[in-house]
């Protein structure tokens, strides 16, 4: 292999910082990551010097072909802890094909995520969204449903370099085209996306067999949502950095806070479990021995059966059996406090009968001695079949009363998948995540302050912040702020905000002042409630 190639790097930084990333640059033993992985087959190849993106015109790109060869990919292994729940994809293209007219799937990132069998992360060109030839970015999430965000026709030609980014959350996706924002998606329900299961693929044939076939250059894959609730940001023009700065203005950071709630338990309803609608099944967990769904019943009632069924997917026989995941070993579970457990059914070794999936009426129902209760679990010890791990889904979770009633439509169904503890710790509002899971809270209502203690002084001149930057969320938003400085051995205001209606991300100019202390002190909230902060990035 040449002395001097395109090297690829994936950081793994301290777990305060939280971010990965996989970075393009030339350099020896290009083969090689920092984890001690070698990339892919070994067929990939590099365009010739000074062929680069405008990033770095002068260096190399990877040239996935220009007539379908399948074997030119990079596969980059990461990490398996990686936390793809909110991230980044980027990188710069120079397609072979005409944006306009190509009617195949190009895919220039791609990451297996754990769960189902679909589930992933892909940036692509989408040729086959009617007649619209699309930049597209597709995340199918942990009920194994494809949640996708695609831009109208971009009239990008053959032979231009164009720049491409995605950005989401829980909750969003927001793409990007030369810096310019071309869609984006707010959902309500959140969307469950797991860790890594696979390398990261750049340049693999898409979906329908289709080179990706252009050159890829300067990638960047990190799990923080850079350029999620922006319009635009500048064209990268410089070689992207292989780190990103973590705390403030890319100095650590130690966060205090004048006081923060309780972690809380936010268990999420899986609707796809109890709306009668089949089809849009659901993977409950991927950890054996911790795989179960709940019914959480609005008061006591008598229950009598729990019925369970995975009919979403019209196929039989052995492809079924293959690639559907159902219970082998399983228990029903009934508590009146949602505290103490005890069982009522159990079944061990239970497999598909008569060796095949009836995908379109397969309903298994376990009944049970007639019990008092607030909940009804299925907890499933192992899965099947062999090979896919333990991962479970099903389609329509039931409990039934003695009467036959299904009691579980008009409860909460609760995956352990979906059931989560939100602690707002103050250190997450420079965490470079966004959202509800990644907010402070303060602990009562009033006046409440963070302070931010840098490992050396930094010059400030503006504070990004947001109590909701996706805008789901409003309560405790900040109505009246100052920020400080500590300078001269005193505390002095260098910007303020007053009246503030807004949840969403919003920038503050600061009087430019250099300190190695920093303070934001929220005076009054719009709705009287405490305080909620889940972004604030000084610059």
């Amino acid at each position: 292999m040449p002395a001097r190639l395109l090297a690829l790097f994936v950081f793994a930084l301290p777990a305060a910082a939280g971010q990965l990333l996989c970075h393009f640059d030339e350099s020896v033993n290009a083969d090689v990551n920092d984890f001690g992985y070698r990339t892919g087959s070994g067929g990939w190849q590099l365009s010739p010097p000074g062929t680069g993106c405008p990033a770095d015109p002068a260096g190399r790109a990877l040239d996935t072909g220009k007539a379908g060869d399948p074997a030119n990919v990079i596969e980059l292994p990461i990490a398996p802890t990686a936390d793809f729940s909110q991230g980044t994809f980027e990188c710069w293209v120079k397609p072979a094909w005409d944006w306009q007219t190509d009617r195949d799937q190009h895919s220039f990132l791609y990451l297996k995520t754990s769960g189902g069998h679909w589930q992933s992360l892909c940036l692509y060109h989408h040729g086959h969204m009617g007649d619209a030839r699309t930049a597209a970015f597709n995340i199918y999430d942990g009920t194994d449903n494809c949640v996708l965000i695609v831009a109208e026709t971009l009239g990008w030609e053959a032979g231009e370099w164009h720049h491409l980014a995605a950005s989401w959350t829980e909750h969003s996706e927001w793409l990007f085209a030369d810096g310019k924002l071309v869609a984006k998606r707010i959902y309500e329900n959140a969307m469950h996306i797991t860790r890594p299961a696979g390398p990261l693929r750049i340049g693999p044939p898409g979906l329908w067999g289709s080179a990706a076939g252009c050159l890829i250059d300067e990638v960047r894959v990190c799990d923080r949502p850079l350029y999620a609730a922006l319009e635009s940001f500048p064209l990268p023009t410089a070689p992207l950095p292989s780190r990103l700065s973590s705390g403030v203005c890319g100095v650590a950071a130690r966060v205090t806070a004048s006081s923060t709630a309780p972690a809380v338990q936010r268990d999420l309803d899986a609707p796809a479990l109890h709306d009668g609608t089949y089809g849009d099944g659901t993977y409950l967990d991927e950890d054996e021995g911790n795989t179960w769904a709940r019914v959480d019943l609005p008061a006591p009632q008598s229950v009598a059966a729990v019925r369970w069924s995975r009919d979403g997917r019209p196929l039989t026989g052995a492809i079924a059996v293959k690639i559907t995941e159902l219970p082998r070993d399983y228990r029903i579970e009934v508590s009146a406090d949602g505290v103490a457990w005890r069982t009522v059914a159990e079944r061990t070794g239970w497999w598909v009968p008569a060796g095949e999936i009836p995908l379109t009426g397969m309903v298994v129902e376990d009944r049970f001695e007639p019990v008092e209760a607030r909940s009804v679990r299925m907890v499933v010890m192992k899965g099947q079949p062999p090979g896919l791990g333990p991962r479970v889904a099903l389609d329509e979770l039931q409990v039934l009363d003695p009467q036959g009633h299904n009691l579980a439509a008009a409860a909460k169904v609760v995956t352990a998948r979906t059931a989560r503890t939100t602690a707002y710790r103050p250190e997450k509002v420079i965490d470079g995540r966004l959202g509800e899971e990644s907010a402070w809270r303060a602990a009562e209502r009033g006046e409440a302050w963070l302070e931010l203690n840098l490992e050396r002084p930094v010059e400030v001149h503006r504070l990004t912040w947001s109590r909701s930057a996706e805008g789901l969320a409003a309560d405790g938003t900040p109505r009246d702020l100052v920020v400080e400085a500590f300078a001269d051995g005193a505390w002095s205001a260098i910007g303020r905000v007053a009246g503030n209606t807004l949840a969403t991300r919003q920038a503050l100019p600061l009087r430019a002042v250099t300190a190695s202390r920093l303070r934001v002190r929220v005076l009054a909230t719009g709705d009287g409630k405490a305080a909620v902060i889940d972004e604030m990035v000084f610059e």
